[in-house]
């Protein structure tokens, strides 16, 4: 899941602003779900695996601010404030990598936090 990108002038594959990985890929733990992404490097290994492969998980990405928080399953697995980003306003894609790759979508929501004060 891509947020916080932008795709004005940028090339068809590069990956802009923020990812949050979606997939399991066999053979590399490294990465569980949610781990969090910033153009192609990780800035943040989830801190779990809370997701089953081949089954249906729930993701949240709350980004306020500089802080992005993702939960899997209800379990926050990333918990990062990037100090050198400014807030930034994108655009929200969801893709999938790789030939054998097969993800689903279902219950889709985008909401918009309301200002703090």
């Amino acid at each position: 899941m891509l947020f916080r990108t932008k795709f004005d002038d940028a090339p068809a594959d590069a990956i802009t602003g923020y990812e949050a990985d979606l997939d399991f890929t066999p053979g590399t733990p490294s990465s569980p779900i949610g781990t969090l992404w910033k153009e192609s490097k990780r800035v943040q290994r989830a801190l779990k695996s809370a997701a089953v492969p081949g089954e249906w998980f729930s993701m949240e990405v709350i980004a306020k601010g500089s802080r992005i928080q993702v939960l899997v399953n209800g379990q926050n697995v990333v918990d990062f404030t990037d100090a050198a980003e400014n807030p930034r306003n994108g655009h929200i894609a969801l893709q999938a990598f790789g030939e054998n790759t097969v993800v689903r979508f279902r219950n889709i929501q985008i909401k918009e936090i309301s200002p703090s004060k």
